[in-house]
């Protein structure tokens, strides 16, 4: 898995399994939370975007989270 730091003051940086289309979010708080059906596509957005959270939080708003 791919980890990328997000540069916020909530999320500490993000991950994701490409065979499970599943991000997983790592929060300054010890939190985790898991975003699934995202596509690679999405993650590239992500990635490559010149602000990380919020292309982050417009992709994930769509998707369901599940406890880490």
């Amino acid at each position: 898995m791919d980890m990328i730091p997000i540069g916020s003051k909530q999320v500490s940086f993000i991950r994701y399994n490409a065979v499970t289309s599943e991000l997983v979010a790592h929060y300054h708080t010890g939190e985790t939370r898991i975003y699934r059906f995202i596509s690679e596509k999405e993650y590239e957005q992500i990635a490559h975007s010149a602000n990380k959270y919020d292309t982050f939080v417009n992709i994930t708003a769509i998707h369901s989270t599940l406890p880490g």
